[in-house]
């Protein structure tokens, strides 16, 4: 009986670590965009950009359009592009454009960020976030690290201990 109390508690703690908080970014899991970026190709990126830039301009200095422009977002702090008025929701999230935020936010701006005004549906294929991540940190006459691959590789199933 206690066995199978444990098991739950476990499979349970698992499960709710898998949750993001809104706005917030789970850490990397089973479908993190984190293991693709070092091979990601940013030619495909800017040709998925395409759809992006009826509202985004991505020149370095660009202008603010119906989004703020692109230029050097990755590592930028969010909500902060001087002169763009952005959503209440989106102002209140705080923190930087990390790799896995712009995943998330890509993914499903609406779910990553309730309020949000952004209208794009989102890119449901962690390649093409990844793609268009690698071109969005080649905007930057510094581009942020990447990340370093972590050795341990990252289970789908949660462990459970048992005694």
């Amino acid at each position: 009986m206690i066995r199978g109390r444990w098991t739950l508690v476990l499979v349970g703690i698992a499960a709710m670590s898998m949750i993001p908080a809104t706005g917030a970014v789970a850490d990397a899991g089973v479908d993190s965009v984190m293991p693709l970026l070092s091979t990601a190709d940013a030619a495909k990126g800017k040709k998925l950009a395409v759809r992006c830039r009826a509202c985004h301009d991505f020149k370095k200095g660009g202008k603010n359009k119906l989004g703020p422009p692109l230029w050097n977002v990755v590592g930028k702090a969010k909500a902060t592009q001087e002169g763009f008025k952005y959503s209440k929701a989106l102002a209140a999230v705080g923190g930087e454009w990390t790799y896995e935020a712009l995943s998330a936010w890509l993914e499903n701006p609406k779910k990553f960020v309730p309020g949000t005004k952004m209208l794009f549906p989102g890119l449901k294929k962690k390649e093409d976030r990844a793609d268009l991540i690698a071109y969005l940190r080649s905007l930057s006459d510094e581009p942020l690290a990447l990340p370093v691959a972590d050795a341990t590789p990252v289970s789908d199933k949660p462990k459970v201990i048992t005694r």
